[in-house]
């Protein structure tokens, strides 16, 4: 039988689909043991063992520890590699990691260990822990990691953000399907994450929460100046009578709410968003297709408001679901999420940084993102002090779009892309009704290993013990809930 897709998922998993997809790769969900792919996914919900047997035949991708517990894992097998240990997926800790997600596989080992290769079978087994609904809508008070492992906690900003550390299992299920990839003896077929020729993109995204018409002009007038289109999520309750001011041919408007609360009753919630959709097109005559809950909260009653919304919003941004990923839909009910990086200046009000501390905090994130290859969503507020950011950040990128290496877009734009690329069929690169082309490439390598250059810039080591960070965050807590 022809091989006709290149990767064969056995069983539906919402969170290997959702990868799936954002990766864009040739799969296929397949049928029966007997249906053709060149490298074999057990998903974490795989529990049939008449696999073990076909995946002895063509390389495999284990999540389900089906294999790990059929072939006798031996800890000191020449043939294993511990993938956390290479340099290059040592750069992905960029996102922290929430200290229960040390629940390994298998059961007894680090979170260093549950990732491996085995070549002598061509098995890659992957062990991180896998979401479930509950887990999805789960959040937690996160310190971000700022410089090295040893700079001080008093310095780095927290937020609270979500449990599952997608970004990283979409990283690791990649470097894995690479590899896997080889042994099948054809590479890795995947769309990029841009439109052909475009090589970044840079995005500003600003919650309009109480802002004065003073401190929006102003930040209108920074993003003019540097020719940077932006997206504004509206508390329409603070801009009553002057949301014209937002009519601007560089400015997307999106939704944020009447009054900048994220909690109550689903009603509430839904009417919140409802009528600050109404007021924005009341009064501007615009069409807001972008939404975000204030304090970036989302949870399974924010899930169900989204649901009941209809699919009236192409596209929500909350943080409180994802953050520094790329775009991905919760399920078939509720809008794309475009998932921001959770920090902005004002984050920094609560810690000892100085100004130099906070520049290059949000420099050394866009160097990060450009060199993964993935866009970047500054976050901020008008009645914020910036600290000197905006001038060196946006100066920054102008002179890199300049040079056509960099393009600054709205997130709506941003958006629109990730839908129009999802339909893209594998070798197709044209869509209907779409002024983009979907580029498929071939990765026929591993990644390189990092030079001590780029690991300089990006590297972020992982507590070797997650729980000391508990203490601080629980402070970080108490005071978060007292102010």
């Amino acid at each position: 039988m022809s091989v006709k897709n290149q990767f064969g998922l056995t069983r539906h998993h919402q969170g290997v689909v959702m990868i799936l997809q954002q990766l864009g790769v040739d799969w296929t969900l397949l049928g029966t043991l007997d249906s053709a792919c060149d490298v074999l996914l057990l998903p974490p919900n795989e529990t049939d063992r008449q696999w073990i047997d076909v995946a002895r035949s063509i390389p495999t991708i284990d999540l389900s520890g089906l294999l790990a517990s059929a072939q006798g894992f031996s800890t000191c097998s020449k043939s294993v590699k511990y993938l956390l240990d290479t340099p290059w997926l040592q750069t992905l800790w960029d996102v922290p990691i929430h200290p229960l997600t040390v629940r390994t596989f298998p059961k007894g080992q680090s979170l260093q260990k549950s990732i491996w290769v085995d070549v002598n079978r061509q098995t890659c087994h992957v062990g991180l822990p896998f979401w479930t609904t509950s887990q999805q809508h789960t959040s937690w008070m996160a310190m971000m990691p700022m410089g090295t492992s040893s700079s001080p906690t008093s310095i780095r900003p927290t937020e609270r953000i979500h449990q599952t550390p997608y970004s990283l299992m979409r990283h690791v299920l990649h470097y894995v399907m690479i590899q896997a990839c080889l042994w099948s003896g054809r590479p890795l077929l995947r769309k990029t994450y841009y439109p052909e020729g475009v090589n970044n993109i840079f995005m500003l995204r600003v919650d309009s929460d109480y802002g004065t018409p003073e401190a929006v002009q102003s930040l209108i007038d920074t993003c003019q100046t540097y020719e940077m289109p932006s997206t504004w999520f509206l508390h329409t309750e603070a801009h009553k009578g002057w949301l014209d001011l937002f009519v601007n041919p560089d400015i997307e408007v999106a939704v944020h709410g009447v009054r900048h609360q994220s909690r109550g009753s689903t009603e509430a919630l839904l009417r919140n968003i409802l009528q600050a959709k109404a007021d924005i097109e009341r009064e501007t005559d615009l069409k807001p297709v972008g939404v975000a809950m204030p304090f970036g909260r989302y949870n399974s009653q924010i899930a169900e408001v989204y649901r009941q919304c209809n699919h009236l919003f192409d596209y929500a941004s909350d943080f409180g679901f994802d953050s520094d990923n790329l775009p991905h839909w919760p399920n078939d009910h509720e809008p794309l999420q475009v998932p921001i990086h959770p920090i902005c200046p004002g984050s920094f009000r609560r810690t000892k940084a100085t100004e130099q501390d906070i520049q290059r905090f949000f420099l050394e994130k866009w160097a990060k993102a450009m060199t993964r290859g993935e866009p970047f969503i500054f976050y901020h507020h008008p009645m914020q002090g910036d600290s000197g950011v905006l001038q060196q950040l946006f100066g920054l990128v102008s002179e890199q779009k300049s040079r056509e290496l960099v393009e600054t877009w709205t997130v709506k734009q941003w958006a629109a892309w990730w839908t129009h690329r999802s339909r893209a069929m594998p070798h197709h690169d044209e869509l209907e009704g779409s002024p983009w082309r979907v580029k498929w490439i071939k990765e026929d390598s591993l990644p390189r290993p990092l030079s001590g250059e780029d690991l300089s810039v990006r590297a972020y080591s992982p507590p070797k013990n997650p729980f000391r960070q508990w203490k601080a965050i629980i402070l970080d807590e108490l005071g978060q809930r007292t102010q």
